[in-house]
C-alpha cells in the first residue's frame, strides 16, 4: 500500500517562529527557495522525506514526528 506524506503545517510555523526563524533561514538549512517553506506552511506543498532529518535535527525528534506525518 502506498505512503502518504503530511505535514503538520501549524506546528511547523510555531516550530520555526518559537526558534526566531525566519521563512528565508529555514529556507537556507532545508536548502529550499524561501517560497517552498511558505508553501509548506499553508498546506500548499508537502516537504520531501529527506527534509525530517534536518527537522528533527532543528526541532528535535520528537518535534519532527509531530511535523511531519505519515500515514498508509
Amino acid at each position: 500500500m502506498a505512503r502518504h506524506n503530511i505535514i503538520n503545517t501549524t506546528r511547523l510555523k510555531l516550530n520555526r517562529e518559537e526558534s526566531n526563524m525566519t521563512q528565508r533561514e529555514l529556507a537556507e538549512i532545508m536548502e529550499v527557495d524561501p517560497s517552498t517553506v511558505s508553501k509548506w506552511e499553508t498546506g500548499e506543498r508537502v516537504p520531501e522525506p529527506k527534509h525530517m532529518q534536518k527537522f528533527a535535527e532543528l526541532f528535535g525528534r520528537d518535534e519532527a514526528a509531530k511535523i511531519f506525518l505519515v500515514s498508509r
